[in-house]
């Protein structure tokens, strides 16, 4: 399974004011939906931390009845866009890509058996996250967190 957050850089201009509002530590709660249909409801915590050379780091834990995913990605801006890549607790990792419009930073994670879309958006302390398309055994994953502010 894959589940993937959001990431934020905070090291040159350009890239913290397109990343700011994603900084920190979020927790929050949802559904994972699977690809046999069942609904699950999973708890995340999403840390997102800036390193060096105008990139980021994204550590994700999601956990449901049964289950635990891990995914780590890495970020950075280059030209308009946003790249980077991630991996995650099973050996799985692949590419992204995307822009950010406003307040929606729009994803598209790539890899062995994912081809997913990752819409995020945020609102101060609050980010909502959507998952959806092919993502090795999920269908859908949709969550709500918070910040402290």
């Amino acid at each position: 399974m894959l589940v993937l957050g959001v990431c934020a850089l905070a090291a040159s201009p350009a890239s913290a004011d397109v990343f700011s509002g994603f900084l920190g530590e979020w927790r929050g709660a949802g559904a994972v939906t699977l690809d046999d249909g069942r609904k699950e409801p999973v708890r995340c915590k999403v840390d997102v931390l800036p390193e060096a050379g105008g990139r980021a780091n994204q550590a994700l834990k999601c956990a449901a009845t049964g289950y635990v995913v891990v995914v780590n990605a890495s970020m950075r801006v280059e030209g308009d866009g946003i790249v980077g890549s991630w991996s995650n607790d099973r050996g799985k990792a692949g590419a992204l890509t995307g822009n950010r419009d406003g307040d929606v930073l729009d994803l598209r994670l790539m890899g062995p058996e994912i081809n997913a879309a990752m819409v995020s958006t945020v609102d101060d302390c609050a980010l909502s996250v959507r998952i959806s398309g092919s993502m090795g055994g999920i269908a859908d994953l949709a969550i709500d967190l918070t910040r402290a502010c």
